[in-house]
């Protein structure tokens, strides 16, 4: 905590995060979750990211400058392997089933078996 014009105000150490938000008059349509320096995760709040730009614009560049480089590592790998959520094996997003496995309920089953006796 530091005193501005003789009042107390929170330094902001890190932003954790963001999300959007229904726009208020005059309030941005975002806000971050922040840490502040000093205090326990139990503290961190959610903030208008106006009033971040306002106290501390260096920290909120630094965070958006990190989160289009994660965004751009992500855009350049190819959805593959156990993050892909794709079968193994699978070349493609698309679930492939055999021709009439669902028809094989067991209702179905026991039906055939009863005509042929």
């Amino acid at each position: 905590m530091i005193m501005i014009d003789g009042e107390e105000e929170f330094e902001l150490s890190q932003i954790l995060q963001h999300r959007p938000l229904k726009k208020q008059r005059g309030d941005s349509n975002i806000q971050c979750l922040v840490k502040w320096k000093g205090y326990g995760p139990a503290y961190n709040s959610w903030e208008p990211e106006s009033m971040i730009r306002h106290r501390a614009p260096d920290t909120l560049s630094e965070y958006w400058d990190k989160v289009a480089a994660e965004q751009e590592v992500q855009a350049t790998q190819p959805l593959t392997g156990s993050d892909s959520g794709l079968a193994p094996g699978s070349q493609s997003g698309l679930a492939t089933r055999r021709r009439g496995t669902d028809r094989g309920s067991l209702r179905h089953i026991t039906g055939k078996l009863k005509r042929k006796r």
